[in-house]
């Protein structure tokens, strides 16, 4: 393909229009992954301070929050 063939193509309105439809397609890609991502690194944190924790009650707390990220609810109080 000769460079001035090339060249048209880049300046066609098609192709402007094709590139941006594809932008905005991966920043609508990336905008979905966000909150997976959030998630994944609060995972990330509170496994962390789950093998920081010190105490009894510092590891219960990492515990819960880790059962919390993951969807299952923390386990009942023993009083």
């Amino acid at each position: 393909m000769s460079s001035g063939v090339l060249l048209a193509l880049i300046e066609s309105k098609e192709f402007v229009t094709l590139v941006a439809l594809v932008a905005l397609w991966q920043l609508k890609v990336l905008v979905n992954a966000l909150p997976q991502l959030s998630l994944a690194l609060d995972r990330r944190r509170a496994t962390r301070e789950a093998l920081r924790a010190r105490t009894k009650a510092e590891r219960e707390h990492a515990r819960d929050v880790l059962r919390i990220l993951q969807g299952d609810p923390p386990e009942p109080e023993e009083r």
